[in-house]
Parts: C-alpha cells; sequence; structure tokens
C-alpha cells in the first residue's frame, strides 16, 4: 500500500517541510516516509469480523510527528452477548526522536480510561485515570506494534491499565505470501509482556502487515487492507 503511493508521500512531505519548522533527522527517519498516510486494518476473532483500526500520520505546525488512531472490537457470542469490546482514540507526538505527547481516550468492557502525558526534561510524565506516573525518555506506548523499528524499544506503556513493563522481542524468521500487489516476503516477530503475547509480520516498507494479539482471553487477528 505505501509502495504504491510513494511518490504522493514524498510530495506531501515536501509541502510539509515548506510551511513548518524542520524536525529532528531521527524523528523524520521513523515517520517521514509516511507523511500524510492512513493505514487501515480489520480485526477478527477466529472468522469473525469483529472490527477495525485505523491510523493516520500527520506533520504538526511545530515540525514534529502525530499519529492518530482509532480503534474499534466488538466481540459477541450467541445472543448478542458482549464478551470483550474497546473502544479507543489515541493521539501519538513524536520529536526528536522520542514520544513527546500522548492523549487516550479508551473504553474497554465496562471501564473507560483516559491518559495524558508529555516530555519534560529527560522524563515523560503522565496521568492515567487521575493518577500520575513518570517514565524515561526512551519509552513506547503499547499501542506502537506497526512500525518495526520501533520494536527496538523495550520499555513499554500501557495505554489502557496505564502501567510500564518491558517487553521481550524475537525474531521468528519470514513468510512469503501473496496480495493484490505482488508478492511480499514479511519478517515475523513473537512480542511478549507480563499480561499479552503477540505475533507480528511486517512487510518490507516496514509497517505490520498482520498480526495475532491475546488480550484478556481473547485472540484477535489483525489484517491490514490491500
Amino acid at each position: 500500500m505505501i509502495g504504491s503511493s510513494g511518490r504522493t508521500c514524498l510530495a506531501a512531505l515536501a509541502m510539509f517541510l515548506a510551511v513548518t519548522p524542520p524536525a529532528s533527522a531521527e524523528t523524520d527517519a521513523l515517520f517521514g516516509d509516511l507523511a500524510g498516510t492512513t493505514l487501515f486494518y480489520d480485526i477478527n476473532v477466529g472468522d469473525d469480523p469483529s472490527g477495525h483500526a485505523k491510523g493516520t500520520i500527520l506533520r504538526t505546525e511545530d515540525g514534529n510527528w502525530e499519529v492518530r488512531m482509532e480503534t474499534k472490537i466488538e466481540v459477541e457470542v450467541i445472543g448478542g452477548i458482549s464478551i470483550y469490546s474497546l473502544h479507543m482514540s489515541v493521539s501519538e507526538i513524536y520529536g526528536d526522536g522520542v514520544l513527546v505527547g500522548l492523549d487516550v481516550d479508551a473504553r474497554e468492557n465496562d471501564q473507560h480510561n483516559r491518559m495524558t502525558g508529555r516530555m519534560e526534561g529527560s522524563q515523560f510524565r503522565f496521568t492515567h485515570n487521575g493518577k500520575v506516573g513518570t517514565g524515561d525518555r526512551n519509552l513506547v506506548p503499547s499501542t506502537q506494534l506497526w512500525r518495526e523499528r520501533m520494536l527496538q524499544r523495550k520499555r513499554v506503556l500501557h495505554v489502557i491499565d496505564g502501567e510500564m513493563f518491558e517487553r521481550r522481542v524475537s525474531a521468528i524468521g519470514k513468510e512469503r505470501v501473496s496480495t493484490d500487489k505482488g508478492v511480499l516476503d514479511l519478517n515475523g516477530y513473537t512480542v511478549e509482556s507480563p499480561d499479552e503475547r503477540a505475533t507480528l509480520w511486517f512487510d518490507p516498507d516496514g509497517l505490520l502487515y498482520k498480526a495475532e494479539l491475546e488480550r484478556l482471553g481473547v485472540t484477535l487477528v489483525i489484517q491490514r487492507r490491500a
């Protein structure tokens, strides 16, 4: 999807650079190839369609990058009884190669969670449901699974639970898949944390192509649209 719109992305990036201050080279390396791009994902449980997600990457007026994400998941059993639901809006701001701003509004099952965070000096300070916490400048939010190079950062802030944790990442080899855009060679990883486990597959552009994610006893199958 990104490959077919490369010239459009570069044109959009050039437009943003013309009217905004330059961001750091490290931050541009993370997001510069995705300016103005929106990624769409379908989410299934088994063979049942259960939700969708999208992420949009934008250059901000101060030269940073914003990632806006919207996720909606509804897992039901016979009779329309919900066994898992998630409605979540996330805004992540990156500058100097690190997370500098975070705003989250998430309703998981019956629990409503809000989080805000900003980089202050060498620490990231956040508030989750009124409780204040801090983390170092190398942390990433738990939503940041879709960019392969971000897996190098092991310190994670869970945007729903409000907890810090270390994740373990292991490469599991390659897989070749046929798509409407041609054949893709995917890089696979397992990602483990105290409460969750995921298997992630990334395309040659380093973008998440598909994943299996376990959360609260439900296995979500995530697939990017062509």
